[in-house]
This record gives structure tokens, C-alpha cells and sequence, in this order.
């Protein structure tokens, strides 16, 4: 039979256990907001970077036709191997923008999806029980759990959520590349 003593260590523990949740939860969306963030301001370079690309094409093109004639032949050699170049480029650069794009969408179901959790945990620990609407059905008691068995469900639950963080940090990673500005982007 359990004391009062007892009953107090085990209530304290569920009560630093839910503070433990709460504030892992709170990391975790800190952790995804900074995730999006850094996406925004990469997928920005790249828009800024193709926009550039761009303006340097556009300056070729009418360069091409501003060439004297004497050099016209060679000076269009070489800005059609540029245009190509800048092209290619060009390409390269909305194909990583899509593959942000699309990163950046996962990163915010992600955070949507921890947003509602942490507002569910909120919701069931504030909500207090307002007493049995109906008569409770006498079940065969179940047996305590030994805190082998708490620590080993909390154990399993902080995997858990350090797994869902490495997935989103791994997927983050695979799309870095260097742009020429300083900033790392695949």
C-alpha cells in the first residue's frame, strides 16, 4: 500500500515528466521555426542569384548586337558560350528553388503538425475532469507500473522525438550548395 509520501514523489515525478514534454515540445517548434527560416532566406538568394543571372544575360544579348562588325563573328562566339553557360545556370538555379520549394512545405507541415501536438498536450493537461458523468463500470484493477516501465516509455518517447528532429535536420542538409554569396544551398 503506498503512503502519502509516496503518492507525493510519484505525483511530483508526472508533473516534472509533463514540464519535461512541454518544454522538449517547445524546443522542438523553435527547432522547426529556425529550420523554415533558413529556407525562406536560401530560397531568396536563389531568386536573387537567378535574377542576377539574368540581368547578365540580358547584358550579353544586347551586347551581341551592339559589337562592331569587324568583331562581330568572335564576339558572338563567345557570347553564345556564355548565354549557354547562363542558361545552364539558370536551369540549375529554378531546379534547386523547386527542390526548396518543396522543402520548405515539408518543414511547415512538420511544424504544423507540432504546433497541433503541443496544443493537444496543453489542451488534455489543462483540461481538468469535471467529475464521472455516468457511473464508472468496476474494473479489475490493473497492476502499477514500476518505474522501470515509466522511465522506459519516457525513454521511448524522447527517441522518438529526437528521430522526427534528425529526419527534418537530414532533409534540411541534403538540399545545401554553395551560391557564390555566402550562403550554402542544394
Amino acid at each position: 500500500m503506498a503512503t502519502p509520501i509516496d503518492r507525493l514523489t510519484m505525483t511530483s515525478a508526472l508533473l516534472a515528466k509533463e514540464d519535461y514534454v512541454q518544454a522538449d515540445a517547445s524546443s522542438n517548434i523553435a527547432t522547426l521555426e529556425a529550420a523554415l527560416t533558413t529556407l525562406s532566406t536560401k530560397r531568396t538568394n536563389i531568386n536573387l542569384r537567378c535574377v542576377k543571372l539574368r540581368v547578365t544575360l540580358t547584358r550579353l544579348t544586347v551586347g551581341r548586337y551592339q559589337a562592331r562588325v569587324s568583331q562581330q563573328q568572335e564576339l558572338e562566339e563567345r557570347l553564345a558560350r556564355e548565354i549557354v553557360a547562363g542558361e545552364s545556370e539558370i536551369k540549375v538555379h529554378l531546379m534547386r528553388l523547386e527542390a526548396l520549394k518543396k522543402n520548405v512545405a515539408t518543414v511547415e507541415a512538420f511544424l504544423k503538425k507540432a504546433r497541433e501536438k503541443a496544443a493537444r498536450e496543453k489542451a488534455t493537461r489543462e483540461k481538468a475532469p469535471a467529475g464521472p458523468a455516468r457511473p464508472e463500470v468496476k474494473r479489475r484493477p490493473e497492476a502499477p507500473k514500476t518505474e522501470e516501465q515509466k522511465a522506459a516509455e519516457l525513454l521511448k518517447e524522447a527517441i522518438q522525438r529526437k528521430r522526427e528532429i534528425a529526419g527534418i535536420a537530414e532533409a534540411i542538409a541534403r538540399y545545401e550548395f554553395e551560391d557564390g554569396y555566402g550562403g550554402r544551398y542544394i
